[in-house]
C-alpha cells in the first residue's frame, strides 16, 4: 500500500454502530492441514495454539461529534466514498503496534478497491473483502 497523504473517509453506519470484522488465517508457506478433526484452525485458536496463525481485526473507526459519523483514515486517495462496507484490517506487530495490512473501500457507486500486503495472499484478501458483502458473516 502506498504511503501517500491520509484521506479522511466518513463512514455512515447503521443504528447498531460500526461493523466488527476479525479473521484467523494460516501464515503463508505453512501447511497446516489437520491430521485430526481437532487440529483445524478453529480448534487451534480455541486452544491458543497460535504458532502458525495470523489474527486480524478491523481498525475501529473514530466517532466524529461534528458530523455525527464514524471516520477512518485511509492511506492514499483510493477510497473515495463513504460506505458501511469500508474497512481496514490490522495486525499487531512484535512491538504491539497496529499495522494496516488491508484496506477495502468504495470508489464509486458499485466499484470497490482492495489494497493488501504481506502477510496476506491475494486469495485471503479477496475472501475477506467478499465477506463484507454478506451481512450474516459480518456482525453489525
Amino acid at each position: 500500500m502506498s504511503r501517500q497523504k491520509n484521506f479522511k473517509n466518513v463512514n455512515i453506519f447503521g443504528i447498531k454502530g460500526p461493523r466488527q470484522v476479525s479473521a484467523m488465517l494460516p501464515e503463508l508457506g505453512h501447511d497446516i492441514r489437520p491430521t485430526k478433526d481437532e487440529d483445524g484452525i478453529l480448534d487451534q485458536w480455541r486452544d491458543r495454539r497460535l504458532n502458525y496463525l495470523i489474527q486480524l481485526r478491523n481498525r475501529s473507526p473514530k466517532y466524529n461529534e461534528d458530523t455525527k459519523t464514524y471516520v477512518l483514515q485511509f492511506m492514499g486517495n483510493r477510497v473515495a466514498q463513504a460506505s458501511v462496507k469500508n474497512f481496514q484490517m490490522i495486525i499487531e506487530n512484535e512491538n504491539h503496534e497496529e499495522e494496516v495490512v488491508m484496506q477495502f473501500g468504495r470508489v464509486d457507486k458499485e466499484i470497490f478497491t482492495c489494497d493488501f500486503r504481506y502477510p496476506l495472499s491475494a486469495i485471503q484478501a479477496f475472501a475477506i473483502a467478499l465477506s463484507s458483502f454478506d451481512s450474516h458473516i459480518v456482525r453489525e
